[in-house]
């Protein structure tokens, strides 16, 4: 091997496929023990497996690349497919991709009013909340985003504090 590369680890990346594929059998609608087997099960193995590579942030300047790149790498995608299906949701709704009589868990649709689309987007900027229907699954993106940031940030904190306390227990100051 030439220099310093860094190793795969091939079981957290089987894990997470694993994971991936329970949880599009999941919401397949399995047989009730299976599908809550599947719940209780894939969903942290998933989240397990996004964070296992987590290296502690002990800078400033750490957690703020770690920000952006959770903006970059999560935040936005989510911003950039949630408010083009929402300025498309009227369109999918005269060509009857939306409807008034069915839905998603009896959830149906209706033309949306500019004031509403403009609420709509201002939820999906700020809250991460509205998405469309046919983004079901993005809730996921979300809640790793604000898990991630909260862990990151956590990090950080903890690791100042630590080095507080041990400043105070060595009597230096």
């Amino acid at each position: 091997m030439i220099g310093h590369m860094k190793s795969h680890n091939n079981f957290i990346s089987i894990s997470k496929a694993l994971a991936i594929i329970g949880i599009v059998v999941w919401h397949s609608s399995p047989p009730l023990k299976l599908g809550i087997f599947l719940m209780f099960f894939v969903v942290p193995l998933f989240f397990f497996t996004s964070g296992y590579f987590f290296k502690p942030i002990c800078t400033s300047r750490q957690l703020i690349e770690f920000i952006k790149k959770k903006v970059l790498g999560l935040y936005l995608p989510y911003i950039g497919y949630s408010l083009p299906f929402l300025f498309l949701h009227n369109f999918f709704y005269k060509i009857n991709i939306y409807n008034s009589d069915y839905g998603f868990h009896g959830t149906t649709s209706t033309l949306y009013s500019f004031k509403e689309i403009l609420e709509k987007a201002f939820n999906i900027i700020f809250t991460m909340r509205g998405t469309e229907q046919l983004l079901g699954a993005f809730w996921f993106i979300r809640v790793l985003f604000i898990v991630s940031l909260t862990v990151g940030i956590f990090s950080f904190f903890s690791r100042k504090l630590l080095n507080i306390n041990s400043l105070l227990l060595s009597g230096g100051g």
